[in-house]
């Protein structure tokens, strides 16, 4: 096709082209002139009546001066105008409009008006305020004026033909070159256009060939592929794309891609990125987010090409994606078991740690006592019996204490099975279950607590360790005052445990959370040491975490979320 069309175009086009230029401007130039000619003859027609006409005025106005009826100030305005006028007519005048006269039978009319106009003109200028029209010079004026008007009738008349003879001629010239130049366009169409339309057909067939084969190719492709234009109109999907994206059943090609993910408007560098891919880059990554507009998450592979046309100038551009949602997901949840993992290691070490430290403690006083006891020097006397059995039965209480924790710290997150909690009725059932001798002095404000999903057992044990935490450490001659709130942000809510008591110093803040630390004596409170440990393995196993803000001698808030 482009050896052929380039043949056509050097034998043929640019000779035709050339000789229908040529005929164009043949045509342009010989209608100018035309035009030129018709516009003269029509205003010396215009103005040769008027100038009849004001020859008359003139003759009138000479004939009404001898009975005192016109002014000869007004003659002389209108022989002025008439000489401007006629030497227009002849020798042209840019403010009228009139070329330089060059038809040579008007030339020659005119020359045989001159000596009547100034016949006229001579009887005007005989004319003042004091002068006597004479009944001679009343026949100059008749004379010439007769004369003059016969001149200018045949001058109108000689225009007359000249203009209807441009008219004509204007009519034929514009015929024959027309007919030149539809001919040389007929020409033109056979020996270029037609084999072009026909090369073009030829073409088009081929490329709609072309293209039916590219859609077929696309919709049949075992991967989530679109093909798109400059716009980011669909052009061709295939069927693993309507599949993947949730588009069965919907028509989207002609349509814009953001229109059917309105969410990508909320991804601009998304867009930027695809604006890039329009100009000529190309762009590949493994894993990216896509928040979908109903609040599900995917997860996508994909590559992002230009395609080109013919002519190597881009098209549009092509992804090919894949959903990856699964297996990211599957991933996240590896990293994150891996992270608990190495969190519960962590914990464990340390676990285990304080755990044969604070056990050795009370082994260690049951078997001194356990010693004295049996020692023979000590064993008459009845008091120290007595008191190593009573230390020997403390120790063993607090062994059993320490175990116990223990159990309750390893058995928390194994309960899975949540329900519907009513934390308001909750943490009144926690603090009515207390003995009566803990509520002494201790006053609970619970204000409107929501229901959230979770392990009942488990949020008891929660609410029921912070409430005794603040029980525990109140000020001196000081009531207790317990205050619990909750307030929704972000998908979650907020607890807030606020009391009255000693505080905590800052920098114990992290400290108190873990197993078996204490800030105070077991002499001065009582206590394993393991309950806030506790509380923040419930909070964790729910999905929250918890945090304390406190001043010494003012009162400690201990926060807390949960999934709302």
């Amino acid at each position: 096709m482009a050896a052929m069309t380039k043949k056509t175009l050097d034998r043929a086009a640019k000779i035709n082209l050339l000789v229908s230029l040529v005929l164009v401007l043949l045509l342009a130039i010989i209608l100018e002139t035309l035009i030129r000619e018709r516009r003269t003859d029509a205003a010396v027609i215009n103005l040769s009546g008027r100038q009849r006409m004001l020859s008359q005025k003139i003759a009138k106005g000479i004939y009404t001066t001898s009975l005192g009826l016109t002014s000869i100030q007004e003659i002389k305005n209108d022989a002025e105008t008439w000489t401007l006028v006629h030497d227009g007519l002849i020798y042209g005048n840019d403010s009228l409009g009139l070329p330089s006269l060059t038809d040579q039978d008007l030339l020659s009319l005119f020359k045989q008006v001159e000596p009547f106009k100034k016949g006229l003109l001579r009887v005007v200028a005989q004319i003042n305020e004091t002068t006597q029209i004479t009944p001679s010079m009343l026949n100059e004026v008749e004379r010439n004026e007769q004369a003059f008007l016969s001149l200018m009738d045949e001058i109108v008349f000689q225009a007359e033909e000249n203009y209807n003879r441009s008219i004509f001629n204007l009519r034929l010239w514009t015929l024959v070159l027309s007919i030149l130049v539809i001919v040389s366009l007929v020409v033109l169409y056979f020996n270029l256009v037609k084999p072009i339309i026909r090369e073009l057909s030829r073409a088009e067939g081929s490329l709609m060939r072309s293209r039916q084969s590219l859609e077929f190719f696309v919709k049949h492709t075992p991967a989530a592929v679109a093909m798109f234009d400059l716009k980011m109109d669909y052009l061709f999907a295939s069927d693993r794309w309507y599949v993947d994206y949730g588009l069965e059943g919907r028509s989207i090609i002609g349509k814009n891609h953001y229109d059917i993910f309105p969410e990508i408007n909320e991804i601009p560098e998304w867009k930027e990125i695809h604006q890039r891919i329009l100009k000529g880059e190309t762009y590949k990554t493994d894993r990216d987010r896509f928040d979908r507009a109903d609040g599900k998450v995917d997860w996508l592979k994909y590559e992002l090409l230009p395609w080109r046309d013919d002519n190597g100038e881009i098209g549009g551009m092509i992804m090919f994606t894949e959903v990856i949602t699964q297996q990211v997901e599957m991933q996240l949840e590896l990293e994150r078991k891996a992270r608990e993992l190495e969190k519960t290691n962590e914990e464990l070490k340390h676990f285990i740690y304080i755990a044969s430290h604070d056990l050795q403690e009370p082994l260690r006083t049951t078997l001194s006592y356990s010693d004295l006891l049996l020692n023979e020097e000590f064993n008459s006397d009845e008091q120290v019996k007595q008191q190593s059995l009573r230390f020997i039965g403390e120790s063993v209480g607090r062994m059993s204490t320490l175990v116990k924790g223990l159990l309750d710290y390893s058995l928390i997150g194994s309960d899975n099975n949540f329900e519907q909690v009513d934390c308001q009725l909750l943490a009144k059932e926690v603090f009515n279950a207390l003995e009566q001798k803990d509520r002494i002095d201790v006053s609970i404000e619970v204000e409107n607590l929501p229901v959230v999903s979770g392990s009942k057992l488990e949020l008891t044990q929660l609410f029921h360790n912070l409430i005794v935490n603040s029980i525990k450490f109140v000020r001196p001659n000081v009531p207790c005052l317990i205050q619990i709130s909750a307030e929704r942000t972000n998908g979650y809510w907020i607890f807030t445990f606020s009391d009255n008591g000693i505080g905590i110093e800052e920098q114990y803040f992290k400290q108190i959370f873990k197993v078996f630390q204490r800030l105070h004596s077991k002499d001065r409170v009582e206590g394993s040491g393991i309950g806030l440990a506790l509380s923040k393995k419930i909070v964790e196993h729910h999905g929250g975490e918890i945090w304390v803000e406190s001043e010494l001698n003012k009162g400690t808030t201990f926060y807390f979320t949960l999934v709302g």
